[in-house]
């Protein structure tokens, strides 16, 4: 009885050997780190493969990436019975989706699926790396029903390994709050972006970084898409001083920032008054 378990026990490891053999499309290594050279080897003789073994040539075409050193289609090289592309993952690597073409046919993984890049460091998925995945489902499933959800998904599985990921938590706010039936609930989501972005704001009100991050992406398109959008300061303040005419010194005090028209709502102290001229955050 041993004996025969054994041998079933080789018979079960050969045939795992033989089908990973058989696999149509691999990335070695199955985890690159960003600075890695990969290779992506195709097998036209695999049994799901639909690229035919007669191709004269395999294009790899991405569909979504931020590999942005490489061109967007690379032709394969043919190596023995299959068709093989080494790349080099730039510093910033994060993600990238593909599928082959090649023989009149194309192949991916499933009509509603493409083939993948995701990069890791030390076994874990890289910041942005659910992220992009999440921004790369239109590319892979078109405009399908529950497509935001399953980004929805993808938000909070990066949130998950990176929480203090900005973009991934607007994303996800935008999310509840277009999918929120009460309007108490909506505004909730809405003051809660509305917070993180202020603070985000409030680490470096002078860095240009820090500023499109605040005045673009997800903020101005998703939470407050098409309206004029004011960041209140309500605990802090951004202070400028400088001279008037060489004289009298005027402190110019931020309690707002104007995110479409990119500039501060002030309220102006000069130095022997002790109150505040206050301006309308609409006219800035």
């Amino acid at each position: 009885m041993g004996r025969i378990r054994f041998l079933f026990l080789i018979f079960f490891i050969a045939s795992s050997l033989v089908c990973g053999a058989q696999e149509k499309l691999s990335v070695i290594p199955s985890q690159p780190e960003r600075g890695q050279r990969i290779t992506i080897s195709y097998n036209p003789g695999a049994a799901d493969a639909v690229i035919p073994d007669t191709a004269t040539s395999v294009e790899l075409i991405f569909t979504y990436s931020n590999l942005y050193e490489l061109p967007g289609t690379i032709q394969m090289q043919k190596k023995g019975g299959g068709w093989e592309a080494e790349l080099m993952l730039p510093p910033y690597a994060t993600y990238a989706t593909f599928y082959l073409k090649g023989g009149g046919q194309r192949d991916q993984p499933a009509k509603d699926r493409h083939f993948e890049i995701a990069v890791f460091e030390k076994g874990k998925r890289v910041e942005d790396g659910y992220l992009y995945e999440g921004y790369s489902l239109p590319a892979q499933k078109g405009r399908v029903p529950g497509l935001a959800a399953m980004q929805a998904g993808l938000y909070q599985r990066e949130l998950k390994n990176h929480p203090g990921n900005y973009e991934a938590k607007l994303r996800l706010l935008a999310y509840q709050m277009n999918t929120a039936r009460k309007d108490k609930r909506k505004a909730k989501y809405r003051k809660k972006a509305e917070a993180i972005i202020a603070a985000r704001f409030l680490e470096d009100p002078g860095n240009m970084g820090s500023l499109n991050q605040v005045t673009s992406g997800p903020w101005y398109f998703t939470i407050s898409p098409g309206k004029q959008s004011c960041i209140a300061f309500t605990s802090n303040s951004v202070t400028f001083n400088f001279k008037t005419n060489g004289h009298e010194k005027v402190n110019l005090i931020a309690n707002a920032f104007d995110c479409r028209r990119r500039q501060y709502c002030f309220c102006a102290k000069r130095k022997e008054k002790t109150g505040y001229r206050n301006r309308d955050p609409e006219t800035g």
